[in-house]
Formats: structure tokens, C-alpha cells, sequence
């Protein structure tokens, strides 16, 4: 049922932010600032209609570390600046780890 109620949040916001676009003064900048918010919560709303099943998988520790970088995040905005510039760097080396690593046997 919460999957169901996620894909209608998700449809309603779509189509509020599509009202806003086509009847809603553009002189306002009020009505912008909702339309914007209303596609940008329906899309991530339909993300996560469509990533439920593994959403509620994630193990427990693992959501209070998802608030705490949420946070860093909201308090530091310049930390995303300096994710972005180490993006090129980090990466290939992530890669290159995960091909290079020792893959372990299980013993039949």
C-alpha cells in the first residue's frame, strides 16, 4: 500500500507543478518557485516508487549516517563543490580498486 501511496503523491505533484506551468501567473515569482518544487518532489517521489523494493533493504545503520551527511550537506554547501572537483580524480581510482580487488570463494 506505501508503494501505491508513493506513486500517487508522486502523480499529483507532476501534475500540480504542470498546472502551475500552463494557468498560473508568470509574473509571480511565488508561483515559479512552487512549480519548480512540485516537479522537483514529484520526480524524486517517482524515484523513490520506483527504488521501494530496495529501499527496504537498507540496513539500519545506515539511515542515521544518511541524515548526518544530509546535514553536513545543508551547514557546508561548499562540501558539494569539493565532491564535484575530486568526482574526475575519485572515481577511476574507485574503479580501479573494485576490478583490482580479490574476489573471495566460497568453498562448495
Amino acid at each position: 500500500m506505501r508503494r501505491h501511496a508513493i506513486a500517487v503523491i508522486a502523480l499529483m505533484l507532476v501534475v500540480a507543478g504542470g498546472g502551475c506551468w500552463l494557468w498560473a501567473p508568470m509574473e509571480s515569482a511565488g508561483w515559479q518557485q512552487f512549480q519548480g518544487a512540485c516537479w522537483r518532489m514529484g520526480a524524486l517521489m517517482a524515484v523513490a516508487w520506483l527504488a521501494y523494493p530496495e529501499i527496504q533493504r537498507i540496513p539500519s545503520w545506515m539511515i542515521p549516517v544518511f541524515f548526518f551527511i544530509a546535514a553536513v550537506l545543508l551547514w557546508r554547501p561548499r562540501v558539494i563543490l569539493a565532491l564535484v572537483r575530486l568526482a574526475p580524480v575519485a572515481i577511476p581510482i574507485i574503479l580501479v580498486l573494485v576490478i583490482l580487488a580479490p574476489r573471495l570463494r566460497r568453498k562448495p
